[in-house]
């Protein structure tokens, strides 16, 4: 890669609760999981849950269950989420038309998401967005599998060998801004993401919907 090319900007996009609404698919399937363990969560399972990758998602809302109980909820989540749960995930108001004009001005983009790689992939291929997207990295992206949202973002700017401080990261949570701050990273906040309280716990640009292009270039 050119040196103009490894400085040039570069936007990275969270998935859930930053590009798509996936609350109802998520939501629906735990609860599904859960019921068919015989198990009820320790808490209500609401959007404000959403965020992290799906074995601390399940362990946050139980309460001392043994490994194999958890690892059942899991299975149980992965298969119904992949055949019906995935479906229940559409762009937010504005998301379309922001990457779109953003891929008409040549700006690489790529999504950096806690979400499982192989739905992912299928909510990105079903929305149209493989053209327009450079590249998608999941924890477990079969390619550059990484512990945890700091580490991905990490691995992700040594895979595309770009400057940390060049790239946008925008998400919804209060942990994502701390992921992009360990790596030097740019961050701006989807207000309308899952996260209510990330706006009131960090100070950073916030974004509101529908996001524009220029709030985004602006953050650079």
């Amino acid at each position: 890669m050119s040196e103009y090319s490894r400085l040039q900007k570069a936007i990275i996009f969270d998935l859930d609760g930053t590009l798509i609404d996936s609350a109802y698919g998520v939501l629906s399937c735990l609860r599904y999981a859960f019921k068919k363990a015989g198990i009820a969560p320790c808490v209500r399972l609401d959007r404000t849950i959403i965020g992290p990758c799906l074995p601390e998602l399940i362990g946050s809302v139980t309460n001392s269950l043994s490994a194999s109980t958890l690892s059942i909820i899991e299975d149980t989540f992965i298969e119904r989420y992949d055949q019906y749960g995935h479906l229940d995930a559409d762009p937010y108001v504005g998301i379309q038309k922001l990457i779109e004009d953003l891929f008409s001005e040549n700006t690489p983009m790529y999504i950096a998401t806690n979400k499982r790689y192989s739905p992912t992939l299928q909510i990105v291929k079903r929305l149209g967005w493989e053209k327009i997207f450079d590249q998608v990295y999941s924890l477990d992206s079969p390619y550059l599998a990484a512990k945890d949202k700091s580490d991905l973002l990490h691995l992700i700017t040594n895979d595309l060998n770009i400057v940390p401080s060049n790239c946008l990261y925008i998400g919804d949570t209060t942990n994502d801004f701390m992921a992009a701050g360990v790596n030097n990273m740019r961050f701006a906040l989807a207000s309308w993401g899952y996260d209510k309280l990330a706006a009131k716990n960090i100070s950073c640009p916030i974004l509101v919907l529908p996001p524009r292009i220029e709030d985004l270039m602006a953050c650079f």
